[in-house]
């Protein structure tokens, strides 16, 4: 990790994805945002930041996560927002980038110490690698897989409300895949587990890295086999068959669930 005198003149190009909790500094009032560059640490203050390290490098410039303290004051012109908010300021290669920067900083924030012998770990490496340096333990930033899938009845899909989705909210059911589980054996059992279906011809649509909190989605359309819908009552509590004439709230356009939706909707209006 580089310390904040490592900023001299000649690197204030560089440029920052600087977070507060889990909220990202933007420039509300731009259309198109535009990554802050290093030398606003001047007018937030060397003194609230808790940590930064480079996790990116192009041509022209190299880009920064930064870390501040939770009381610090985002300076003018600026405000901390979430970063699901903040893909509206965003061209989508740059959105990629922060939701990249934020799952590393996430990971960080998670493992301040070593697993093996409890010892904090050293600084974050160029490799994004942190090391023990009393156990040597060496560890890699690691992401869970989880898989999301399109269940299609008789020209209809099935869409779900979780337990964590605002209210009016479905998408597809969705879950974790487990230690030594299949990704299609993950699908079978999720979609038995919360919503008492069994489903056929599995395929592969997509996948999409989703930093909520630290997963990467693995997408599949399924057709109906047998069953009748049973919602779990603990993480989906409720489920419904829809057509496009009749879909209720919708998950933002960026994810993954929405795109799968989409997919659906333009095969059932032979688009």
């Amino acid at each position: 990790m580089l310390l904040l005198e490592d900023w001299s003149p000649h690197t204030m190009t560089d440029y920052l994805f600087i977070y507060r909790d889990d909220g990202l500094l933007i420039q509300p009032n731009q259309k198109q945002f535009t990554l802050p560059k290093a030398s606003i640490i001047e007018s937030i203050g060397p003194e609230n930041f808790l940590s930064k390290f480079r996790f990116a490098s192009d041509t022209e410039a190299h880009y920064y996560i930064v870390e501040m303290a939770s009381s610090t004051t985002a300076p003018e012109g600026y405000d901390f927002i979430s970063l699901r908010e903040a893909r509206d300021y965003y061209g989508q290669a740059l959105y990629a980038m922060a939701l990249q920067s934020f799952q590393l900083l996430n990971w960080q924030r998670n493992h301040r110490f070593c697993g093996v012998c409890g010892h904090p770990f050293d600084p974050m490496k160029e490799d994004r690698s942190l090391s023990c340096p009393k156990c040597h333990h060496l560890l890699f930033p690691h992401t869970s897989t989880a898989v999301i899938v399109a269940i299609i009845k008789d020209d209809k899909i099935l869409l779900a409300h979780n337990a964590k989705f605002p209210q009016g909210l479905y998408s597809l059911v969705a879950g974790f895949v487990e230690m030594g589980e299949s990704f299609e054996a993950a699908a079978h059992r999720e979609i038995y587990e919360e919503v008492g279906l069994k489903v056929k011809n599995l395929r592969y649509f997509d996948n999409q890295p989703w930093p909520f909190p630290n997963s990467t989605m693995i997408g599949y359309f399924a057709d109906y086999d047998s069953g009748e819908i049973q919602v779990d009552g603990t993480e989906i509590l409720d489920a419904h068959w829809y057509t496009p004439e009749t879909f209720p709230l919708l998950p933002s356009g960026y994810s993954i669930a929405r795109r799968i939706i989409e997919a659906y909707r333009a095969e059932y209006n032979n688009e």
